[in-house]
């Protein structure tokens, strides 16, 4: 079998979420071979027997279980050097998120479309409890305002440069003019980089944040791309 697409899952202490995360995995409207890394970084509980078991649940994920320090950026650096073929796109998923069915297909299509994406970002809808105290839903609105108003994310640099494709390839959910404005900002929840060797985190400190990886992936190696003229 040929890998043509990697997921690589961190994973600490995700009994509970891990289940359902896979599940939505092995949903996915695509016919692609597969291999899905899960990188225990130190948990303590039933995770591995978890991803140990879906091993079989789940044959068409082609699951492999690998270790590392504790702490996400030193799992994602782990997952990117057990990523055997470097020429296909891999996808970093959060062991707490669940999928759409047709959430890979779409990261997939427009990495292929698109010859200057080097990253393809997911939109998150926060899980919101049937029942919520006014103080509740106050934080749930404070903590989740980027994903509820995407446009008020406005870059104060010149970020054009970083969105050459944007006019010719509109998104639904905003404006043209807009996201050449925007910043430069994906959430890491669930994130496909065109392959492994666009993506390394510090080794020295843990730093895997929503901030710090559009900068990474966005500016740090978009300088080196575009100077290669890959």
């Amino acid at each position: 079998m040929s890998t043509k697409l990697y997921y690589g899952i961190p994973t600490y202490n995700e009994e509970k979420n891990l289940p359902d995360c896979l599940s939505s995995l092995a949903k996915q409207d695509m016919e692609l071979d597969l291999e899905t890394i899960v990188c225990l970084n130190g948990c303590t509980d039933n995770t591995e027997k978890i991803a140990t078991e879906a091993k079989e649940k789940y044959p068409r994920l082609n699951i492999r279980t690998i270790h590392s320090e504790k702490g996400i950026s030193y799992a994602q650096n782990a997952i990117v050097r057990n990523v055997k073929d470097r020429n296909v796109p891999l996808v970093f998923v959060d062991a707490d998120v669940t999928l759409d069915e047709r959430c890979i297909g779409i990261l997939y299509e427009e990495m292929n479309r698109l010859d200057q994406l080097i990253v393809v970002g997911s939109w998150p809808i926060p899980h919101k409890q049937e029942k919520m105290s006014p103080w509740e839903r106050f934080l749930y609105e404070i903590l989740h305002v980027r994903a509820f108003y995407p446009e008020s994310q406005v870059s104060q640099h010149d970020v054009s440069k970083f969105k050459i494709y944007v006019k010719e390839n509109p998104q639904l959910a905003v404006k043209p003019d807009f996201e050449i404005r925007s910043k430069i900002y994906f959430h890491g929840r669930t994130f496909m980089i065109r392959n492994a060797n666009f993506f390394e985190m510090p080794e020295d400190r843990n730093v895997a944040d929503d901030t710090y990886l559009p900068n990474m992936i966005h500016t740090i190696i978009w300088s080196w791309y575009d100077k290669n003229e890959v």
